[in-house]
């Protein structure tokens, strides 16, 4: 997949819905959890999506493939744990801008998983990207975007069989 970097008016329609967003009850606050589907406990922000073929887009992704994907942000720092069951070996693994049922340009490219399907990373968001290091920086703005409106993200992973994604999985 070739580099892409976020069109202005993708940027602002992201950023209206991180608004409206913000203005909304927060997940969990019905219930008084704020971490039952992501959340911010003491300045910490978390959540996770889980994946599968069936998710993919245009698809079909790997009808066995599976994995978890889960995040947590603290201040200027996100924190992932990704793991992939029943697929081929990964080749790539993104996180994309764009809600359930699109595909979207990568916000991040993801360490990839081992042999073993499993692994863990950490990214210091930045204030600059630019058309060569778009995929390899999360900027502050994104940052923000995941905190206030984390369905509009989601993660895939690719491998030989499946080289457009083998398994999808939007971010809660």
């Amino acid at each position: 997949m070739g580099m892409r970097v976020l069109t202005a008016a993708a940027a602002a329609a992201l950023a209206t819905t991180a608004i409206v967003t913000s203005l909304a009850i927060p997940a969990g606050a019905a219930t008084g959890d704020p971490a039952a589907s992501g959340g911010e406990v003491g300045g910490r922000v978390s959540g996770d999506a889980r994946l599968d073929g069936e998710q993919e887009v245009p698809g079909p992704g790997d009808p066995d493939g599976h994995g978890r994907f889960q995040y947590k942000i603290h201040h200027d720092t996100f924190c992932y744990k990704l793991s992939v069951s029943d697929i081929g070996h990964p080749t790539e693994a993104h996180l994309h801008i764009a809600p359930r049922g699109e595909t979207g340009p990568v916000a991040l490219a993801l360490k990839t998983p081992s042999k073993y399907g499993k692994i863990s990373d950490c990214v210091k968001a930045q204030e600059h990207q630019n058309p060569d290091n778009a995929t390899a920086v999360l900027t502050h703005w994104e940052l923000q975007a995941i905190k206030h409106d984390p369905f509009l993200f989601y993660v895939n992973i690719h491998n030989k069989e499946f080289p457009d994604g083998a398994i999808r999985g939007q971010l809660a």
